[in-house]
C-alpha cells in the first residue's frame, strides 16, 4: 500500500517542486498581465531561452557518444569528422522530408517529441527500460503534446501552419479531432505507469510518484490557461532543456560511474559548459546570423525568433537519437 500519510507524502510532494509551482504562477501572471501586448514579449521569452538553454543543451550532443562509448574519442579528428556528418545528414533528411513530405514530417515530428519530452521528464522517476518507464514516457509525453491542442486548438492550428510554412494540415486536424480521447488515454497510461512502478516492480517512491502526478495535472492547468507559444516556451525550451542538461552532467568523463546522482549541479553545469562552450559560441553566431537575415528580409521580430525554431528543429531526430544513447546507456545503473 502506498504510505499517503498527509505531511510525509503530500507535502513532501508538493514541497519538492515549489520552485516549479512558483514559475508556472509567475508565467500565468505575465500572460494576463500582458496580454494586450503579448506577442513581442512572448518573442522576447522565446529568444532567450533559445540561447540560454536550448542551444547549451543541444551542443553536448557531439560530445555525448565519445562521453558514453570510449570517454576520450573526441579529441580524435576522425571521430569529429564522422559526428558532424551524421548530424549534417541527419538534418538534410529532415530538410527534405519537410520539404518533399510536409504532413509526414510533421506526424514523424510529433512521434519524435511524444517520445523525447515524455522520455526526459520520467528519467529519474522509473526505473529505465522497465515497462512502467517505457509507459510513463509515452503517457507524459502525449500529455504535454496534446494538451495545447485540446485546450487552445485555433492558437497552436496558426503557429503551427506558420512555423512549417503550411496553409491546412489533416494531421493537425486529426489531432485536434482525437485530443480529448487520446487526452484522457496519456492520463490512464500516466496513472498506469505508476501503478505498474509501485505494485509490479516493487519501485517504493511514493511521493516522488506522487509529485510526478502532481506535475501532470499543474501542466495541464497551465497549458489550459496561458497561451500557445508561452506553453511552448517554458516546457520545451526551459523546463526540458533544463533538465536534460541536469542529465547531461552525469555522463562526462569525470562523473562516470556517478550516474545515479546528480551533487552540486551547478558546477557540474559550469564543467559541462567548459567542455562544450566553443561548440556553444559558433551556433550563437549561426543563430543570430538566421535571426539577422530573417530581419534583413522583412520578418517582423516575432516572426524572426519563431523561424530559429526551424533549424533546431532539423537537428531533432540526431538530437533524439543521441538521447537513446543515453536512455538504454548501461552505465548509468552504476552506483
Amino acid at each position: 500500500m502506498l504510505n499517503l500519510q498527509p505531511f510525509n507524502t503530500i507535502g513532501k510532494a508538493i514541497w519538492d517542486r515549489r520552485g516549479l509551482w512558483s514559475v508556472l504562477i509567475l508565467i500565468w501572471v505575465f500572460d494576463t498581465w500582458l496580454n494586450p501586448h503579448l506577442a513581442q514579449a512572448e518573442a522576447v521569452f522565446m529568444l532567450i531561452g533559445i540561447c540560454l538553454l536550448v542551444l547549451p543543451h543541444g551542443v553536448p550532443d557531439l560530445h555525448l557518444p565519445a562521453w558514453i562509448l570510449i570517454p576520450h574519442w573526441e579529441k580524435r579528428p576522425t571521430y569529429w569528422a564522422c559526428i558532424l556528418v551524421v548530424h549534417l545528414l541527419g538534418a538534410m533528411v529532415m530538410l527534405g522530408i519537410w520539404k518533399l513530405l510536409p504532413e509526414f514530417f510533421l506526424a514523424f515530428f510529433t512521434a519524435l517529441i511524444i517520445w523525447h519530452w515524455g522520455s526526459m521528464d520520467t528519467f529519474f522517476l522509473f526505473r529505465l527500460t522497465r515497462p512502467s518507464w517505457l509507459i510513463g514516457s509515452i503517457g507524459r509525453g502525449m500529455l504535454v503534446v496534446l494538451a495545447p491542442v485540446f485546450f487552445q486548438p485555433l492558437e497552436v492550428q496558426d503557429f503551427v501552419l506558420n512555423s512549417f510554412g503550411l496553409s491546412h494540415s489533416n494531421i493537425l486536424g486529426a489531432l485536434h479531432a482525437f485530443a480529448p480521447h487520446l487526452l484522457v488515454v496519456a492520463i490512464v497510461l500516466e496513472l498506469l505507469a505508476l501503478f505498474v512502478s509501485r505494485f509490479i516492480e516493487g519501485h517504493r517512491a511514493p511521493a516522488a510518484l506522487l509529485g510526478h502526478l502532481l506535475e501532470s495535472g499543474a501542466l495541464l492547468l497551465f497549458f489550459a490557461w496561458v497561451s500557445p507559444v508561452l506553453g511552448l516556451t517554458f516546457y520545451f525550451l526551459i523546463l526540458h532543456s533544463a533538465r536534460h542538461l541536469q542529465r547531461l552532467t552525469i555522463f562526462m568523463p569525470a562523473k562516470r560511474g556517478k550516474v545515479t546522482k546528480v551533487v552540486y549541479p551547478i558546477r557540474n553545469l559550469l564543467d559541462l559548459f567548459q567542455k562544450t562552450k566553443t561548440l556553444f559560441f559558433i551556433s550563437m553566431a549561426l543563430i543570430a546570423f538566421w535571426f539577422g537575415r530573417q530581419l534583413f528580409q522583412g520578418s517582423a521580430f516575432d516572426e524572426a525568433v519563431v523561424s530559429c525554431l526551424i533549424p533546431l528543429g532539423l537537428f531533432l531526430v540526431t538530437h533524439s537519437l543521441t538521447t537513446l544513447l543515453t536512455d538504454f546507456n548501461r552505465g548509468r545503473f552504476e552506483e
